[in-house]
């Protein structure tokens, strides 16, 4: 982790020394930095998938539920770093629209999972509505 704060802590400065001198190093800069950051981040993320992996298996949580909410989350993760990343280079409404676009594709990709979800609620009312 402290290799994470020092590269985000040297990306931080050396942009805003280069924004001085070399405005357009200091995009650049930023933007690698930003992908070293989130390369760091990548061992975190495998234990992550290790563990949400093996609490379905104790869970007997489909694996194809697990695999959607992974790919929802990591739609959201991604999209927040495009936007902000648009938005570093001076379009803010791109960023905008691409963080609207995320919002849509999680949606649809959500919708299956609302509707296993209501599919069962109903037949636990139908079970209890029984007894």
């Amino acid at each position: 982790m402290t290799q994470i704060i020092f590269v985000g802590l040297l990306t931080a400065g050396a942009v805003l020394f280069l924004k001085s001198y070399r405005p357009e190093l200091a995009s650049v800069v930023g933007v690698c930095g930003g992908v070293i950051l989130l390369l760091f981040a990548v061992d975190y993320i495998r234990e992550l998938l290790a563990i949400l992996y093996e609490v379905a298996s104790f869970g007997e949580i489909e694996s194809s539920l697990i695999k959607l909410i992974i790919k929802i989350v990591g739609i959201g993760y991604l999209t927040e770093f495009s936007a902000q990343l648009v938005s570093d280079f001076g379009s803010p409404s791109i960023g905008d629209k691409i963080v609207l676009c995320g919002k849509i594709v999680i949606v649809c990709l959500a919708v299956p999972m609302v509707k296993s979800l209501l599919s069962m609620v109903s037949s636990f009312v139908s079970l209890l509505s029984f007894s």
